[in-house]
């Protein structure tokens, strides 16, 4: 493979098949990451929260992105395990793992008396939680066979958040969307169902988006967060709101360096102004909106009191009863999301069938055991360290922009939850995938962002 990147009898044609193979590998990206926004936009429009009561349970009826991702997530087990290539072998070794033991809770159940019917929806559970493993595995595989370059993974990050910006503003303009806190007639999510995972999307595609603006100074990435910026502050979630300044504010600063370099080009700086005051600009625009709306005041407001606690501080408690009352087995390694939830909503004496504590490390552990809990956030945790081979590739503020990312996933997984679904972590997959490919293939620096790490090259 080598030799067909540096020096080929015939440079044209090789010219050619290099072009093909990148122009394929974009595709197939750009169809896995923002594409797949336009799965979850048809589930909204079937099937409504107002028709189906609200955010689905475990043992909801089957829709198309589950089918979908479902599907993508069997196809990522198989490509796994046909993957023969030596350094593919601890991805493969990682993912078989998760897999392994986020089984062992839906069968547990099964056999303490569980239905068929309880194991197939734990198992279309269990698969949106292993969809963002599985398409990291699935995206290495795809990098070892096209040029994918790191600014073509960022770029389907970003225009996963300007294309559900975009959507949610649309909805807004034709009046087909609902509102985000329908009770309260509060923000506006459009046609998307689970407004916690696309507040936490779009905050991570704005990490991206900001970070390539800069790093290259093209006018399409101002555009995705002029699509981005409005579509969270009108979806008014608590994530969305604080991500739409974080996350421009947070790259800002970690490329503050390269406004003081003689280097910096002069339209860099002039984007960079730009952006400081769209940023003031959204923030007077917030600062109306929470005026206007007392719910959204109380949400906010609850973040620097002790009403915090009251949120989710029943559930809280009612999921660590109930998980206190449980033996070893189901402790250890799970007893299904199904019947983890009627109990706990048992426990709670509430009217549904099931509840969850809406907390992903509880959750995680209630349905499917501490060992797998532990297991997937050592997976995540993994990239961490993985992360610097960003540094002398890219840049330290490349590095930094993308363990803010994975920070903001995982912070929020650990207050609150929906974060580990297909939606946020899915988004943030290909990345993750980028930083193992680089990180295992162990190639030399790459100056900019642009450009292409060879990643034909298979490691011995």
């Amino acid at each position: 493979m080598a030799s067909s990147l540096t020096g080929a009898a015939e440079p044209d044609d090789a010219g050619r098949f290099s072009t093909a193979r990148r122009l394929w590998g974009r595709v197939l990206l750009f169809c896995l990451v923002p594409g797949l926004l336009s799965v979850d936009l048809v589930n909204g429009a079937l099937n409504p929260p107002g028709r189906s009561g609200g955010a689905p349970t475990a043992a909801a009826q089957v829709s198309p992105g589950t089918i979908v991702r479902g599907l993508l997530t069997l196809i990522a087990v198989v490509l796994v395990l046909r993957a023969s290539a030596p350094g593919l072998r601890p991805m493969k070794r990682g993912f078989l793992t998760l897999a392994t033991c986020g089984v062992l809770g839906p069968l547990l159940g099964f056999l303490r008396g569980g239905s068929l019917h309880d194991v197939m929806a734990d198992l279309m559970d269990l698969s949106k939680i292993l969809f963002a493993p599985g398409m990291i595995t699935m995206f290495v595989l795809v990098y070892r066979r096209t040029r994918l370059a790191l600014e073509d993974v960022l770029a389907a990050i970003a225009l996963t958040g300007a294309f559900a910006g975009l959507s949610i503003v649309v909805t807004y303009l034709l009046g087909i969307g609902l509102a985000t806190y329908g009770w309260q007639q509060s923000g506006f999510k459009g046609l998307f169902i689970s407004q916690n995972e696309l507040g936490l999307t779009l905050g991570i595609s704005l990490f991206a988006t900001v970070q390539s603006l800069l790093s290259t100074g093209k006018l399409r990435y101002l555009l995705a967060c002029l699509l981005t910026v409005p579509g969270m502050l009108m979806l008014g979630t608590r994530a969305a709101a604080l991500g739409a300044f974080i996350a421009p504010a947070g790259v800002l600063a970690i490329n503050a360096g390269r406004f003081a370099s003689k280097r910096s080009r002069l339209g860099t700086v002039a984007l960079a102004i730009l952006l400081f005051g769209g940023l003031i600009a959204g923030g007077f625009w917030e600062y109306k909106n929470v005026q206007e709306q007392h719910f959204v005041q109380e949400k906010f407001r609850a973040l620097v009191s002790e009403d915090v606690v009251l949120v989710r501080g029943l559930l809280l408690v009612g999921a660590v009863q109930y998980i206190g009352h449980r033996s070893f087995a189901p402790n250890a390694f799970g007893e299904g999301s199904v019947r983890y939830q009627r109990g706990l909503a048992q426990t709670l004496h509430l009217p549904m069938e099931g509840k969850s504590a809406e907390v992903d490390w509880l959750d995680l552990f209630g349905a499917y055991g501490a060992v797998f809990a532990v297991v997937l956030y050592a997976y995540y945790g993994s990239f961490l360290k993985r992360s610097r081979v960003l540094g002398p590739a890219y840049g330290k503020p490349v590095r930094l922009t993308a363990l803010m990312m994975l920070g903001w996933l995982l912070a929020h997984s650990v207050v609150a939850g929906h974060a580990l679904g297909p939606m946020p972590a899915g988004t943030l997959a290909p990345l993750l995938s980028y930083i193992w490919f680089l990180s295992a293939t162990s190639e030399k620096s790459v100056p900019i962002l642009g450009s292409v790490p060879s990643p034909g090259v298979e490691s011995a």
